[in-house]
């Protein structure tokens, strides 16, 4: 590919024109608003990560797994642990990426600083240029005209000569052509300062172009290397920033494979059988509540509850009377008509 150049390629015809400057001029302020898109994208981004990696350690330290107990619980721990190492690494990050904003700051203001120099110097030497241009123009019409005057006087005294001559030369005609010869001379000298002042705008003007052309050619290099270097700069460093992201993802992947290797651990068999062993309460259940005949047994009778076998003393001959024992462990005796009373209480 043939690189062609900023130094032949913004130029114009026209002696006063400044579209090629307007256009360099133009190119290097959107490369600085460029630049700026950058720096602020790349800070927004490092606050971003800032923001996100606080978020990361407030959780870490969120309440995870607490009731649980096992292999579980050693997977939920590393889980919550490595929310933690996440959040540094892109607190990491975000630091990495606030060191780049710096140097793009830096880079910016070294390539306007470039620019700004060479740029002020072409700005001056085209607004002399255009003013002695004017100057220039104006002279040269006011040359021209004096050298026309100067021709007219000329052929008026030529006219006057010929005429005084063809009748003799009387002194009126000769008073009449001294008037004109003198008013010629005049003119003469008028075409002359005006030659003598055009002159000197030229050869100023040219000057003064001359060194405009050096340099505007040494503004299009410089723009030219700038661009050139602006753009260098920040593909290296967008090619930077990609890779600060795939390191952390990197690392963050590394991170990951811990708890991974944790989780491979865990085993509901274990978890359960634990849970067995650190909380078992029996392994005998409870026996079957039996139901009880009242009208089998040809008394009263109620739904006891199944009662460890207690020895107790053989229960006296029946009577009329219903004995039990106190709370004491006596017998006593009731009689059926007071157990109807409600009133009764063995407890004396």
């Amino acid at each position: 590919m043939v690189v062609q150049k900023f130094s032949e390629n913004f130029w114009s015809q026209d002696f006063t024109s400044t579209v090629g400057f307007d256009a360099l001029v133009k190119k290097n302020k959107d490369g600085k608003t460029s630049s700026k898109e950058i720096e602020y994208f790349i800070k927004e981004r490092a606050k971003i990560e800032d923001e996100y990696a606080k978020s990361l350690l407030k959780l870490s330290k969120a309440s995870l797994g607490s009731t649980e107990s096992g292999s579980l619980k050693d997977v939920l721990t590393s889980l919550r642990n490595n929310v933690e190492k996440l959040s540094y690494l892109h607190q990491d990050l975000s630091q990495i990426l606030l060191d780049q904003v710096d140097r793009v700051h830096a880079e910016r203001d070294k390539f306007s600083s470039q620019c700004k120099v060479v740029e002020e110097s072409v700005k001056r030497l085209q607004g002399i240029k255009k003013d002695l241009h004017k100057q220039t123009i104006a002279s040269s019409i006011s040359y021209q005209k004096k050298s026309e005057a100067y021709e007219v006087s000329i052929q008026a005294c030529n006219a006057e000569r010929a005429q005084a001559q063809s009748i003799g030369n009387p002194p009126k005609a000769l008073r009449e052509l001294e008037k004109l010869e003198a008013k010629s001379l005049k003119c003469k000298d008028e075409k002359i300062k005006a030659d003598d002042i055009y002159k000197g705008l030229v050869r100023q003007l040219e000057v003064t172009r001359a060194s405009w052309e050096t340099e505007m050619e040494t503004m299009c290099d410089t723009f030219q290397q700038v661009e050139n270097d602006r753009i260098l700069f920040f593909r290296n460093e967008l090619w930077a920033l990609t890779n600060f992201d795939s390191k952390t993802l990197f690392d963050q992947d590394q991170v990951n494979e811990e708890a991974r290797l944790v989780i491979t651990k865990c085993d509901p068999d274990s978890d359960i059988q634990e849970f067995i062993h650190v909380h078992q309460t029996g392994s005998v259940r409870p026996a079957q509540i039996l139901y009880e005949d009242f009208d089998a047994k040809g008394g009263r009778s109620t739904i006891r509850p199944t009662l460890p076998h207690v020895q107790r003393p053989a229960a006296p001959p029946p009577t009329s009377a219903s004995t039990f024992f106190t709370d004491n462990g006596t017998h006593a005796t009731v009689k059926d008509d007071e157990m109807l009373d409600p009133t009764y209480s063995s407890i004396g």
